[in-house]
Protein backbone atom coordinates (compact mmCIF):
# COMPACT_ATOMS: atom_id res chain seq x y z
CA UNK A 1 0.00 0.00 0.00
CA UNK A 2 1.37 3.39 -0.96
CA UNK A 3 1.50 5.77 1.97
CA UNK A 4 3.13 8.84 0.44
CA UNK A 5 -0.21 10.64 0.03
CA UNK A 6 -1.08 9.87 3.67
CA UNK A 7 2.31 11.25 4.74
CA UNK A 8 1.45 14.49 2.92
CA UNK A 9 -1.99 14.53 4.55
CA UNK A 10 -0.53 14.10 8.04
CA UNK A 11 2.11 16.74 7.32
CA UNK A 12 4.23 15.99 10.39
CA UNK A 13 7.65 17.50 9.77
CA UNK A 14 10.47 14.94 9.72
CA UNK A 15 8.19 11.87 9.68
CA UNK A 16 6.65 9.56 7.11
CA UNK A 17 3.78 7.09 7.33
CA UNK A 18 5.09 3.54 6.96
CA UNK A 19 1.96 1.54 7.80
CA UNK A 20 -1.74 2.01 8.46
CA UNK A 21 -4.62 0.04 9.98
CA UNK A 22 -8.36 0.74 10.00
CA UNK A 23 -11.04 -0.45 12.43
CA UNK A 24 -14.71 -0.08 11.49
CA UNK A 25 -16.38 -2.50 13.88
CA UNK A 26 -16.11 -0.52 17.13
CA UNK A 27 -18.22 2.36 18.41
CA UNK A 28 -15.79 4.89 16.92
CA UNK A 29 -14.22 4.11 13.50
CA UNK A 30 -10.46 4.40 14.02
CA UNK A 31 -7.49 4.87 11.71
CA UNK A 32 -4.07 4.08 13.16
CA UNK A 33 -1.08 5.42 11.23
CA UNK A 34 2.43 4.28 12.10
CA UNK A 35 5.13 6.89 11.47
CA UNK A 36 8.91 6.64 11.42
CA UNK A 37 11.44 9.46 11.56
CA UNK A 38 13.15 10.23 8.25
CA UNK A 39 16.39 10.96 10.10
CA UNK A 40 17.06 9.03 13.31
CA UNK A 41 20.53 10.44 14.02
CA UNK A 42 19.57 13.78 15.58
CA UNK A 43 20.14 16.39 16.80
CA UNK A 44 16.87 16.61 18.70
CA UNK A 45 15.00 19.41 20.46
CA UNK A 46 14.64 19.18 24.24
CA UNK A 47 10.95 19.22 25.18
CA UNK A 48 11.67 21.27 28.30
CA UNK A 49 14.09 24.04 27.27
CA UNK A 50 13.90 23.76 23.43
CA UNK A 51 17.67 23.66 22.90
CA UNK A 52 19.25 21.30 20.40
CA UNK A 53 20.66 18.13 21.99
CA UNK A 54 23.15 15.81 20.30
CA UNK A 55 22.82 12.87 22.72
CA UNK A 56 19.84 10.52 22.71
CA UNK A 57 18.98 8.42 25.75
CA UNK A 58 16.52 5.94 24.23
CA UNK A 59 13.55 5.81 21.82
CA UNK A 60 9.92 4.92 22.63
CA UNK A 61 6.69 4.97 20.64
CA UNK A 62 3.60 6.98 21.63
CA UNK A 63 0.04 7.32 20.36
CA UNK A 64 -1.06 10.86 19.47
CA UNK A 65 -4.58 11.92 18.45
CA UNK A 66 -4.99 13.80 15.17
CA UNK A 67 -7.85 15.29 13.14
CA UNK A 68 -10.48 12.85 11.83
CA UNK A 69 -9.40 11.15 8.61
CA UNK A 70 -12.25 10.62 6.15
CA UNK A 71 -14.85 8.35 7.75
CA UNK A 72 -12.58 7.64 10.71
CA UNK A 73 -13.55 9.89 13.59
CA UNK A 74 -10.52 8.87 15.65
CA UNK A 75 -7.11 9.09 14.00
CA UNK A 76 -4.15 7.79 15.99
CA UNK A 77 -0.60 8.64 14.99
CA UNK A 78 1.88 6.15 16.40
CA UNK A 79 5.14 8.11 16.50
CA UNK A 80 8.63 7.43 17.89
CA UNK A 81 10.04 9.91 20.39
CA UNK A 82 13.64 10.09 21.52
CA UNK A 83 14.36 10.77 25.16
CA UNK A 84 17.24 13.19 24.98
CA UNK A 85 20.05 13.64 27.49
CA UNK A 86 19.86 17.41 27.82
CA UNK A 87 22.92 18.99 29.54
CA UNK A 88 20.66 21.48 31.37
CA UNK A 89 17.46 19.51 32.01
CA UNK A 90 18.62 15.92 32.20
CA UNK A 91 16.67 13.14 30.46
CA UNK A 92 13.63 14.64 28.71
CA UNK A 93 11.34 13.78 25.82
CA UNK A 94 12.18 15.41 22.53
CA UNK A 95 9.84 18.12 21.28
CA UNK A 96 8.16 17.38 17.95
CA UNK A 97 6.94 20.05 15.58
CA UNK A 98 3.16 19.74 15.19
CA UNK A 99 2.58 17.72 18.39
CA UNK A 100 1.64 19.33 21.69
CA UNK A 101 4.19 18.42 24.38
CA UNK A 102 2.78 16.07 27.04
CA UNK A 103 -0.79 16.48 25.74
CA UNK A 104 -1.33 13.48 23.46
CA UNK A 105 -2.74 15.36 20.47
CA UNK A 106 -1.50 17.31 17.46
CA UNK A 107 -1.29 21.09 17.24
CA UNK A 108 -3.71 21.22 14.32
CA UNK A 109 -6.30 19.23 16.29
CA UNK A 110 -5.94 21.73 19.15
CA UNK A 111 -6.28 24.66 16.73
CA UNK A 112 -9.49 23.28 15.24
CA UNK A 113 -10.96 22.67 18.71
CA UNK A 114 -10.09 26.28 19.62
CA UNK A 115 -12.10 27.52 16.63
CA UNK A 116 -15.02 25.24 17.45
CA UNK A 117 -15.10 26.60 21.00
CA UNK A 118 -15.34 30.17 19.73
CA UNK A 119 -18.86 29.55 18.45
CA UNK A 120 -22.06 29.29 20.46
CA UNK A 121 -21.49 25.61 21.17
CA UNK A 122 -21.12 23.81 24.46
CA UNK A 123 -17.89 22.04 25.34
CA UNK A 124 -19.87 18.78 25.32
CA UNK A 125 -20.92 19.39 21.69
CA UNK A 126 -17.33 20.11 20.66
CA UNK A 127 -16.00 17.03 22.46
CA UNK A 128 -18.61 14.93 20.65
CA UNK A 129 -17.11 15.86 17.30
CA UNK A 130 -13.50 15.04 18.13
CA UNK A 131 -11.63 12.12 19.71
CA UNK A 132 -11.16 14.14 22.90
CA UNK A 133 -12.75 14.07 26.32
CA UNK A 134 -14.78 16.96 27.71
CA UNK A 135 -11.93 17.74 30.10
CA UNK A 136 -9.39 17.92 27.25
CA UNK A 137 -11.63 20.31 25.29
CA UNK A 138 -12.11 22.45 28.40
CA UNK A 139 -8.34 22.58 28.96
CA UNK A 140 -7.78 23.68 25.35
CA UNK A 141 -10.46 26.38 25.63
CA UNK A 142 -9.01 27.70 28.90
CA UNK A 143 -5.50 27.73 27.40
CA UNK A 144 -6.73 29.89 24.54
CA UNK A 145 -8.60 32.31 26.79
CA UNK A 146 -5.60 32.76 29.09
CA UNK A 147 -2.77 32.83 26.56
CA UNK A 148 -3.87 33.36 22.98
CA UNK A 149 -7.17 35.18 22.96
CA UNK A 150 -7.35 38.72 21.59
CA UNK A 151 -7.09 41.54 24.10
CA UNK A 152 -10.48 42.40 25.52
CA UNK A 153 -11.68 46.00 25.50
CA UNK A 154 -14.06 45.78 28.43
CA UNK A 155 -15.42 49.29 27.80
CA UNK A 156 -17.13 48.14 24.58
CA UNK A 157 -19.04 45.20 26.10
CA UNK A 158 -22.79 45.78 25.97
CA UNK A 159 -24.28 42.27 25.98
CA UNK A 160 -23.09 39.24 27.93
CA UNK A 161 -24.15 35.63 28.41
CA UNK A 162 -23.86 33.88 31.78
CA UNK A 163 -24.06 30.11 32.06
CA UNK A 164 -22.84 27.34 34.33
CA UNK A 165 -20.98 24.18 33.35
CA UNK A 166 -20.23 21.04 35.28
CA UNK A 167 -16.69 20.48 36.53
CA UNK A 168 -17.35 16.92 37.62
CA UNK A 169 -20.08 14.77 39.09
CA UNK A 170 -21.83 15.53 42.40
CA UNK A 171 -22.98 18.94 41.24
CA UNK A 172 -19.69 20.82 41.21
CA UNK A 173 -20.08 23.75 38.86
CA UNK A 174 -18.27 26.75 37.46
CA UNK A 175 -19.61 29.86 35.72
CA UNK A 176 -18.64 31.15 32.29
CA UNK A 177 -19.31 34.68 31.01
CA UNK A 178 -19.28 35.36 27.26
CA UNK A 179 -19.19 38.63 25.35
CA UNK A 180 -22.23 38.58 23.02
CA UNK A 181 -21.93 42.19 21.85
CA UNK A 182 -20.79 41.13 18.39
CA UNK A 183 -22.53 37.93 17.16
CA UNK A 184 -19.66 37.47 14.70
CA UNK A 185 -17.10 37.34 17.53
CA UNK A 186 -18.59 35.56 20.53
CA UNK A 187 -15.90 34.69 23.07
CA UNK A 188 -15.43 33.64 26.66
CA UNK A 189 -14.13 36.54 28.73
CA UNK A 190 -14.28 35.25 32.30
CA UNK A 191 -14.57 31.97 34.22
CA UNK A 192 -15.27 31.61 37.94
CA UNK A 193 -15.73 28.67 40.29
CA UNK A 194 -19.21 27.78 41.60
CA UNK A 195 -22.54 29.18 40.39
CA UNK A 196 -23.41 31.43 43.29
CA UNK A 197 -24.42 35.07 43.40
CA UNK A 198 -20.92 35.87 44.67
CA UNK A 199 -19.48 34.21 41.56
CA UNK A 200 -21.28 36.63 39.22
CA UNK A 201 -20.64 39.53 41.60
CA UNK A 202 -16.92 38.81 41.19
CA UNK A 203 -17.31 39.19 37.42
CA UNK A 204 -19.05 42.56 37.73
CA UNK A 205 -16.30 43.72 40.08
CA UNK A 206 -13.76 42.52 37.52
CA UNK A 207 -15.40 44.83 34.96
CA UNK A 208 -14.60 47.80 37.20
CA UNK A 209 -11.02 46.60 37.65
CA UNK A 210 -10.68 46.58 33.85
CA UNK A 211 -11.95 50.14 33.47
CA UNK A 212 -15.54 49.27 32.58
CA UNK A 213 -18.86 49.69 34.36
CA UNK A 214 -21.71 47.16 34.73
CA UNK A 215 -23.96 50.12 34.00
CA UNK A 216 -22.89 49.97 30.34
CA UNK A 217 -24.57 46.58 29.85
CA UNK A 218 -27.76 46.61 27.80
CA UNK A 219 -28.65 42.91 27.98
CA UNK A 220 -27.68 39.84 29.99
CA UNK A 221 -28.56 36.40 28.62
CA UNK A 222 -28.95 33.83 31.39
CA UNK A 223 -31.28 31.15 32.74
CA UNK A 224 -33.68 31.42 35.68
CA UNK A 225 -31.05 30.53 38.28
CA UNK A 226 -31.93 32.99 41.05
CA UNK A 227 -28.36 33.70 42.30
CA UNK A 228 -27.41 34.89 38.79
CA UNK A 229 -30.49 37.12 38.62
CA UNK A 230 -29.82 38.52 42.09
CA UNK A 231 -26.27 39.57 41.20
CA UNK A 232 -27.31 41.08 37.85
CA UNK A 233 -30.17 43.10 39.34
CA UNK A 234 -27.82 44.42 42.00
CA UNK A 235 -24.92 45.43 39.73
CA UNK A 236 -26.64 46.05 36.37
CA UNK A 237 -30.31 46.84 37.11
CA UNK A 238 -30.66 48.69 33.80
CA UNK A 239 -29.76 45.60 31.74
CA UNK A 240 -32.53 43.59 30.12
CA UNK A 241 -32.39 40.00 31.35
CA UNK A 242 -32.95 37.66 28.40
CA UNK A 243 -33.76 33.97 28.68
CA UNK A 244 -31.02 31.85 27.11
CA UNK A 245 -32.14 29.81 24.06
CA UNK A 246 -31.61 26.36 25.62
CA UNK A 247 -33.85 26.96 28.62
CA UNK A 248 -36.39 28.91 26.56
CA UNK A 249 -36.82 26.03 24.11
CA UNK A 250 -37.01 23.52 26.98
CA UNK A 251 -39.75 25.58 28.60
CA UNK A 252 -41.66 25.83 25.31
CA UNK A 253 -41.42 22.07 24.85
CA UNK A 254 -42.78 21.54 28.36
CA UNK A 255 -45.76 23.79 27.62
CA UNK A 256 -46.39 22.12 24.26
CA UNK A 257 -46.26 18.73 25.92
CA UNK A 258 -48.86 19.80 28.46
CA UNK A 259 -51.13 21.10 25.68
CA UNK A 260 -50.81 17.83 23.74
CA UNK A 261 -51.68 15.77 26.79
CA UNK A 262 -54.70 17.95 27.52
CA UNK A 263 -55.92 17.67 23.91
CA UNK A 264 -55.54 13.89 24.02
CA UNK A 265 -57.56 13.65 27.24
CA UNK A 266 -60.31 15.82 25.74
Amino acid sequence: MQTNHITEMVGLEGFEVVDSAYEDSGDVPTATLRLDAKDEDGPWVCGNCAQLVETGYDRQRYDVLDLPYGQYKRTILNVPKVRVDCPDCGVRQQALSGIETNCGYTTRLKDEVVQACRGLRSLTDVAGNYPLSWHQVKAIDEWYVRNQGPKIDWTTIECIGIDEFSLRKNHEYATRVMDLTNPEDVRTIWVGRHRKAKTVEAFYEQMAINGADPGQLKAVCQDDWSPYKKATKQYAPQAQIVQDPFHLIRRMNTVMGSVRNRLKSD
